[in-house]
C-alpha cells in the first residue's frame, strides 16, 4: 500500500495536468511574434554568410569557365591537320626571330599594360595584323597556361586589353609568342585581386623551383621558376629577350589591392620528363574545390539548424485530452526553474501517437 502511494506521488510530481499545460501556453500572438523574431535573425545570419561566401564561390565558378575555355581550345587544335599545325608553328618561330632581332623598343599596348588605353578604339596589338595572325584560332585563344601549385589554368589571348585581362591571361605585345625556342622570352600578364575572378591573384605564392606549363598547338612546354622581382610599372628590362635563353615571364600587379608596382616571375625552360615532371603527374591544388565544398556544407548545416529550431519553437497539436504530460517529454530549453514551460509545450510526437493509438484500441 505504501509503495502504491509512493508511486502515485512520484507520478504526480513528474507530470503536468492538462489545466497546468493550458495555463503555461502563451497566446497565439506571442507565437507569431517569436517566430517572426527568429525568422529575422536567421535570415540576417544567412544573408551575412551568403555575402561572405559569394566572392570565393564566384571565384570557383569563373575559374571553371576559364578552364573550360582553355580545354576547348586545346581540343580544337587536336582536330587540325598536322600540316596546318606545322605551318602555324613555323610562322610563330619566324615571328619570335623577328622580335629578337628588333631590339624590342616597343613593348606593350601602352607604357603599362594595366593602364587604360587612353581613349583609343583599338590597341596597338589589335591594329597589328601580323601579330594577330600568329597562333590565331576561331576562339581567339593562343594557348593555355597551367600552374598546378596555385590552381591556375587559363587561356592565353593576344594583347593585354581590359577585355582580355578580364577573362584570362594576356600576351604582352612586343614579346615572344608562347612556342618556346632559343632567344625567346614570352611575357604573360594577368589581373590580381579582382572580386569576380582569381586569375593571377595567387601568383605571389610561387617560389623558386615551382613548375609552370604552357600548351600551344598541342605541344606542352615546362618552365621552372628561377627569379622573382618587384619592379616599377615602367621598368621593362625583365621582359626582353636574353640571347640563347628560353624564358617565360609572368607579370601582375602588387602589392595586393594597392597595385603601384609589378610582380615579375621569371622561369627558364626545362626538359620534360628529365628535369620537369609531365603535366599529368602534377597534382592540382585543391583549395578552390575546398572552398566550394565548405560553402555547400555550411549552407546545408544552416538549413538543418533552422529546421530544428522551428520544430522546437512551434508546439505540436494537443495529443493529451485531460491526461497528464510527463515533464521528461518537455525540452529543457522551454522549462523554467519551477519545471513549467514558459513558452509552450513541445511533446514527443512518436510517444503521443503511440498513446493515442492505445486509447483508440481500448
Amino acid at each position: 500500500m505504501k509503495r502504491l502511494k509512493q508511486k502515485e506521488s512520484s507520478t504526480r510530481s513528474d507530470t503536468l495536468t492538462f489545466v497546468e499545460c493550458l495555463r503555461s501556453q502563451p497566446k497565439h500572438g506571442q507565437y507569431i511574434y517569436r517566430i517572426f523574431i527568429e525568422l529575422i535573425h536567421d535570415l540576417f545570419v544567412l544573408l551575412t554568410a551568403v555575402i561572405v561566401m559569394w566572392v570565393p564561390v564566384h571565384w570557383v565558378w569563373n575559374a571553371r569557365q576559364e578552364t573550360l575555355a582553355a580545354i576547348q581550345a586545346e581540343r580544337d587544335v587536336m582536330k587540325w591537320p598536322r600540316e596546318d599545325i606545322a605551318d602555324r608553328l613555323k610562322a610563330a618561330q619566324d615571328y619570335n626571330a623577328m622580335i629578337a632581332a628588333s631590339g624590342q623598343n616597343m613593348i606593350g599596348e601602352v607604357q603599362d599594360p594595366f593602364k587604360k588605353n587612353g581613349g583609343k578604339e583599338k590597341t596597338k596589338s589589335e591594329e597589328d595584323e601580323t601579330y594577330q595572325s600568329v597562333l590565331s584560332s576561331p576562339t581567339g585563344v593562343m594557348g593555355s597556361i597551367r600552374i598546378p601549385k596555385v590552381s591556375i589554368y587559363l587561356p592565353i589571348y593576344h594583347g593585354t586589353s581590359e577585355e582580355v585581362l578580364d577573362r584570362g591571361s594576356g600576351h604582352l605585345y612586343g614579346t615572344s609568342v608562347p612556342v618556346g625556342g632559343k632567344s625567346t622570352n614570352t611575357v604573360l600578364t594577368g589581373h590580381r585581386g579582382l572580386t569576380e575572378a582569381l586569375l593571377f591573384t595567387r601568383l605571389d605564392e610561387l617560389k623558386k623551383g615551382d613548375i609552370i606549363y604552357i600548351t600551344t598547338l598541342g605541344h606542352t612546354i615546362g618552365y621552372r621558376v628561377e627569379d622573382i622581382n618587384v619592379v616599377e610599372p615602367d621598368d621593362t628590362h625583365l621582359y626582353k629577350v636574353v640571347p640563347g635563353k628560353d624564358l617565360l615571364t609572368l607579370m601582375t600587379c602588387t602589392p595586393y589591392g594597392v597595385n603601384t608596382q609589378r610582380l615579375v616571375i621569371t622561369a627558364h625552360r626545362g626538359k620534360i620528363p628529365d628535369n620537369i615532371p609531365p603535366l599529368e603527374d602534377k597534382a592540382n591544388d585543391a583549395i578552390l574545390y575546398g572552398i566550394l565544398a565548405a560553402t555547400i556544407v555550411m549552407v546545408l548545416g544552416f538549413i538543418l539548424a533552422m529546421r530544428k529550431n522551428y520544430r522546437e519553437l512551434v508546439p505540436p497539436p494537443w495529443h493529451y485530452d485531460g491526461t497528464a504530460i510527463p515533464k521528461s517529454l518537455l525540452l529543457p530549453r522551454f522549462v523554467d526553474e519551477r519545471g513549467l514551460p514558459p513558452m509552450g509545450i513541445v511533446a514527443h510526437r512518436k510517444r503521443a501517437r503511440h498513446q493515442g493509438s492505445k486509447r483508440r484500441r481500448t
